[in-house]
């Protein structure tokens, strides 16, 4: 060494220029990839509080006609063993009505137990748990600061205020009833 130093080196990577383009287009492919599978999952769960939420309806609805199938079935037995008491019919028919009464309250104990089985479906698909966060920001202000130099965020780094004047449409120009994801 002559004691001359160079703190500065020069890199040409013209003769890479191929490789430098694949890795692009490589880098493309799994950033589609990731975002269709965002796209999937996102999708997925909609899938699964909607399914949940029709359950819930469906079971609830169901649980009415079962709570006044278990009223006929015990005015029906009740009056199969008045008729037995009489002697009008056999203990087979009193025995027939209590049997279809039975029936009738496991399933609206079945019913019962769906209402609250969808129920907690659909707290499990919307995350369970989850908290209203007015006024605070989900991201801790260092890291939207530093997000913020990256990119511009457009003012959606701010935190979350339900009270401070809603936005209300103006004209139906205004009012989008389908728009496109922001992904």
């Amino acid at each position: 060494m002559n004691g001359f130093f160079t703190p500065f080196s020069f890199r040409w990577n013209i003769l890479n220029y191929g490789r430098i383009k694949n890795n692009v287009r490589a880098q493309d492919a799994r950033y589609e990839q990731l975002l269709v599978n965002y796209q999937n999952t996102v999708l997925e769960a909609a899938k699964e509080v909607e399914d949940g939420l029709v359950g819930f309806l469906r079971s609830q609805k169901q649980s009415q006609f079962l709570d006044e199938a278990v009223t006929a079935s015990k005015r029906a037995s009740d009056i199969a063993l008045l008729q037995y008491e009489k002697g009008l019919v056999d203990y087979t028919r009193v025995l027939n009505t209590q049997q279809s009464l039975v029936f009738q309250e496991d399933s609206l104990a079945t019913s019962q137990g769906d209402i609250v089985r969808y129920l907690i479906s659909v707290y499990k698909a919307l995350g369970g748990g989850w908290q209203i966060l007015e006024g605070k920001n989900i991201i801790p202000a260092q890291t939207a600061e530093i997000m913020q130099e990256r990119t511009d965020w457009d003012g959606q780094l701010e935190p979350i205020s339900l009270l401070d004047n809603p936005r209300q449409p103006q004209a139906e120009k205004d009012v989008k009833l389908i728009s496109k994801p922001r992904w």
